[in-house]
């Protein structure tokens, strides 16, 4: 009508335009506000309180916010609260319509709203839990015994393998009779028990082969001991070593074994051309088994009938880095050899070859350090002698090279000293002489001349030079020989006369005055003989192992009543052996010492032959 604000109408007419199309009441909380368009709020339900009218400028950030487009829905925080907004423009007017619900009110409805729903959903959910969990709780229970069932023999296995790891005894497996994969795991855990077992023996074994030859010294010894250990380590009840002899080209059987006579090793020798297991592994450096000897071809049975084997026998080399040594037989087992014996068994050989090579070693140490020995006593009984032997012909020389030079002595005196220097200096040199043939005979130097030499002649001018000597003394001197030209030897004239000149002028040096020394030569199956006898002093017992050592004389003092080296007996060997003969002696109480040389062969046809 008249007189009224055209506004306030056209506010009239929107918000009933509005409040159509919206015709939902606020919620608790909700707010409504209405802008025209330039920002200037119109309208706002519920009632703004003072302090929100005055909030201008939170209004006016609302505003621009839900003015942005027609239809909108947006968040932001208002009046210290987070809202969600809904806006809308009304076209006839350009007003904006803006509705508030706080998100608190929001969630508060949707909890309201959903709740019912999550209660529901819970209580069905509780009622299939209490149901799964019995039925959990129900095959548990079943799995617990299904478990305990099967497992029960896996535990009882573990047991024995956690026994086995310990180095204790393994109980009793149960289940190695079924078919399952637990029958075939007991199986296998029997076996591993019954491996590892014998492996253990195997160890055990070998400490005990390194402990026992520690104490080893000699080969026969290391024989003796590992063959009887090496027979108990398999079960066996024969042991013993062929030991390989490089010069004869065999393999010589070694006593003592273990359970075989020491006269039945003795002797027994497998040449290369023989058939035998033991030379087979000798040549190829591998260990061979038989577990029947009497149908294997390979075996020589008549060795095994010598050494009464009758079962069983494993051959193994005996192989060092120097070389195949021999073999080590083991024999008669009362079960077949298996491939743990055969392992066994090499490895024992290998500990064995390197036992028996240290006992070797040592034994040659032993030898060496004997003969250093030897030697350095030699030296001693050398340079003692030696001085002595020196000393007096060059105190003699220079004794009577003092009277002829300066006593002015007649005739007579000048005979005696010229014999007395001229004895001295052929003293001298047969001493220098001996000495260099000693020296050449150890380097090897000394060769033989062998030529026919009249046996009879050989002997008379062999002791011709003596017997001036005996003559002396006052000894008599009897020569038995063949007739000269009868009887002829294959010798070396020259060493032989050094043989019976040395012998026979020992012989005289050690007889008394008016004693006897006989010289005898003949003609005998076997070669020519010679015997030196005397009836002198004799060879003291202590001496006779030594009578012929070079440097060696029965009395070695200074102030011995017989002169010389020690050298003639030693020559006298020497030249006897070169010669392949012997020479030995005999010490007859009272009755002086015998001398006796052979050699063999040595014998030609008589000359008119």
């Amino acid at each position: 009508g008249e007189g009224e604000d055209p506004r306030e109408e056209e506010v009239d007419w929107v918000v009933d335009a509005l409040f159509a199309r919206i015709p939902e009441a606020l919620r608790p909380g909700e707010i409504e506000i209405i802008f025209s368009p330039d920002g200037k709020r119109v309208f706002e339900a519920p009632e703004p309180s003072v302090t929100q009218l005055e909030d201008e400028k939170e209004r006016q950030s609302l505003f621009e916010k839900a003015s942005g487009q027609a239809s909108t829905e947006f968040a932001l925080r208002f009046r210290r609260e987070d809202v969600i907004g809904a806006s809308g423009r009304v076209a006839e007017a350009g007003w904006t319509y803006v509705r508030l619900l706080p998100l608190a009110a929001v969630e508060q409805s949707v909890r309201e709203q959903i709740e019912p729903v999550f209660s529901a959903t819970r209580r069905s959910r509780n009622r299939i839990d209490r149901s799964y969990l019995a039925g959990l709780l129900l095959l548990g229970m079943a799995l617990i015994l299904a478990a305990n069932r099967v497992t029960a023999p896996i535990r009882r296995v573990a047991l024995s393998a956690d026994a086995i790891t310990q180095g204790d005894s393994a109980p009793e497996l149960p289940g190695r009779d079924r078919q399952d994969e637990v029958g075939r795991l007991a199986r296998a855990l029997a076996n591993l028990d019954l491996r590892i077992r014998r492996r253990m023996r195997l160890m055990d074994g070998l400490h005990d082969l390194a402990r026992t030859g520690s104490v080893m010294t000699r080969p026969d010894e290391t024989y003796a001991r590992l063959s009887r250990r090496i027979a108990e380590l398999v079960g066996a009840t024969k042991s013993w070593f062929a030991i390989w002899d490089p010069e004869g080209r065999t393999l010589v059987f070694s006593p003592p074994g273990f359970g075989v006579p020491d006269e039945t090793l003795s002797g027994v020798r497998i040449g290369l051309a023989d058939q035998s297991m033991a030379l087979l592994a000798f040549r190829t450096g591998e260990t061979y088994v038989s577990n029947n000897l009497m149908s294997d071809p390979r075996v020589s049975h008549a060795i095994a009938k010598i050494v009464d084997v009758k079962r069983n026998a494993v051959f193994a080399p005996l192989r060092t880095e120097a070389g195949t040594l021999g073999v080590m037989i083991v024999c008669d087992k009362p079960e077949p050899f298996d491939e743990e014996d055969n392992a066994a068994i090499q490895i024992y050989a290998d500990e064995a070859a390197l036992l028996l090579r240290n006992a070797r070693l040592y034994e040659e140490l032993q030898k060496s350090y004997e003969r250093l020995r030897e030697a350095h006593r030699n030296r001693d009984y050398f340079l003692q002698n030696i001085n002595h032997e020196l000393r007096t012909p060059l105190t003699a020389i220079l004794g009577w090279s003092e009277v002829l030079a300066e006593d002015r002595p007649n005739a007579e005196t000048v005979e005696t000293a010229i014999e007395q220097i001229r004895r001295s200096a052929q003293f001298l040199l047969t001493l220098i002489s001996d000495l260099l043939d000693l020296s050449r005979f150890e380097e090897g130097r000394t060769q033989l001349d062998r030529e026919k030499t009249d046996l009879g002649t050989l002997v008379r001018e062999s002791v011709e030079p003596v017997a001036v000597m005996a003559e002396a003394k006052g000894i008599g001197l009897d020569v038995l020989a063949p007739p000269s030209g009868l009887v002829t030897v294959l010798v070396d004239p020259i060493r032989m006369k050094q043989v019976l000149w040395n012998l026979v002028h020992n012989a005289v040096k050690f007889t008394p005055k008016g004693g006897r020394i006989e010289v005898s030569a003949e003609r005998s199956g076997t070669g020519a003989s010679f015997t030196v006898a005397d009836d002198g002093v004799g060879v003291d017992p202590k001496d006779l192992p030594y009578i012929f050592e070079r440097f060696r004389q029965g009395d070695g003092s200074t102030t011995r009543a017989y002169r010389g080296t020690g050298i003639g007996l030693a020559l006298a060997k020497a030249y006897v052996e070169l010669h392949g003969g012997t020479i030995v002696v005999e010490n007859r109480p009272g009755r002086g010492a015998l001398f006796k040389v052979l050699i063999p062969d040595a014998v030609m046809d008589d000359l008119a032959t």
